[in-house]
């Protein structure tokens, strides 16, 4: 039990980082996560972006 909440601490405390846009790409080039931020500088979704090509993503940005 100690360790599930020593990890969800971990968790919050990454949740609260103050971080820049991030995409984490496969070696496909196809987006695996992409954080809000990322999303809102090309005003798309995360289900827009997620899974998809990185030169397929916003308007080909």
């Amino acid at each position: 039990m100690r360790e599930d909440r020593f990890a969800s601490e971990i968790a919050a405390t990454v949740r609260e980082l103050p971080v820049g846009p991030d995409l984490n790409p496969n070696p496909n080039l196809r987006s695996i996560l992409a954080n809000r931020a990322f999303c809102g500088s090309l005003h798309v979704s995360k289900e827009e972006t997620e899974g998809r090509r990185a030169f397929k993503l916003g308007c080909g940005q």
